[in-house]
């Protein structure tokens, strides 16, 4: 296995290619398969993009819809403009995954170090690429981008422009809040506070802090919207409707433990990365983990989990390229521990796991 793992590491851009490509044959496949015109397969997806400023005034997820209406308004079924809007936003997601990993998690031969395995996960495992090409349309892939972003304008001590962004960001999706913001805060935490000590790092981080909590109390208090919840453009009107917290527990128990397994899987990433490191969890270890509380406030467990594989991997390169951080070799029964991530049984799916085993 640690063999495989190493070879698909190697060629990992080829196996990105074939991976990323199966995934999008599933989808075709489904949208092909499926009564209607193509655009009704993502229709979930869709409603957000017809969300706007303009024609529902303030409303949460309304800033890619509100950049995209004067094109959309070009066209008699903007539908399908929106459908080439999806599909290019996740081509794009794809190339720069596969470009950053390939830089901040090299690949290096010999025995599998924990950079060589998650590299080999990104493309075997059921979220990793696969994930991807199954989530097109999901604004998920953008708040990853933008959240690297905001990090490193703090990292630059660009601290009004990072604020700002991470205004802008809850605006593109309040589940930033959640599963991104509390890394971001924690990463520029230990840059300032490394640098320049504690009051200085307060004082660098009070506008993010401010910005994106005023943003986010905002969305909670008047983000729900009565014209774009009676929208007839796809299926998702129900976002603008719903209360804060929708728990919702009906799985097999086949599912809780793949789903217990997998989660259990990515703490142990983090536990041997910061034990290779000789480091002692922190907050950005305890911000990493933040992703599972993405349970308490929707039903879409298994994206959760797909989430939490991409928040674990930005922590991880960031800690090794902004403070001198390894990737750690791997014992053989801790690469065991790790095999899950990279068994190919994906896409994971959204609210249900798509594989049984």
């Amino acid at each position: 296995m640690g063999r495989a793992i190493s070879f698909v590491s190697r060629h990992f851009r080829v196996f990105a290619g074939i991976a990323y490509l199966i995934g999008v044959i599933e989808r075709v496949a489904v949208a092909l398969g499926e009564p209607g015109p193509v655009y009704l397969s993502p229709s979930w997806k869709m409603t957000q993009y017809f969300v706007n400023y303009f024609d529902h005034g303030f409303a949460k997820r309304a800033v890619v819809g509100t950049m995209l209406r004067p094109l959309a308004g070009l066209f008699e079924q903007p539908q399908y403009f929106v459908l080439a809007v999806m599909v290019a936003l996740n081509i794009a997601a794809f190339v720069a995954i596969v470009l950053l990993m390939d830089r901040f998690l090299p690949h290096r031969d010999g025995v599998p170090d924990l950079a060589v395995l998650l590299r080999a996960a990104m493309v075997l495992g059921a979220v990793g690429l696969v994930q991807v090409a199954y989530d097109y349309g999901r604004l998920d892939h953008l708040v990853y981008a933008l959240s690297l972003c905001i990090v490193l304008l703090g990292l630059r001590r660009h601290h009004m422009a990072a604020a700002l962004l991470a205004g802008l960001v809850v605006l593109v999706h309040e589940a930033f809040v959640v599963y991104a913001l509390p890394l971001v805060l924690a990463v520029l935490w230990r840059a300032e506070s490394e640098r320049r000590g504690v009051r200085a790092a307060i004082v660098a981080l009070a506008p993010v802090v401010a910005v994106s909590g005023t943003a986010a109390l905002m969305v909670l208090l008047f983000g729900n919207s009565e014209s774009a919840a009676a929208l007839d453009i796809g299926r998702g009107q129900a976002v603008w409707s719903r209360q804060l917290i929708e728990i919702w527990v009906d799985l097999t128990p086949r599912e809780v433990a793949l789903l217990l397994g997998y989660w259990t899987s990515l703490l142990l990433v983090l536990i041997w990365f910061y034990a290779g490191n000789k480091r002692r969890p922190d907050l950005i270890f305890l911000a990493t983990l933040t992703p599972v509380l993405l349970n308490l406030f929707g039903i879409d467990q298994a994206r959760w989990l797909a989430i939490g594989f991409f928040v674990v991997l930005m922590s991880l390169a960031i800690q090794v390229s902004a403070f001198g951080m390894r990737w750690p070799a791997l014992s053989r029964w801790q690469r065991r521990s790790l095999y899950l991530l990279c068994v190919p049984l994906g896409p994971v799916g959204s609210i249900r796991l798509m594989f049984y085993v």
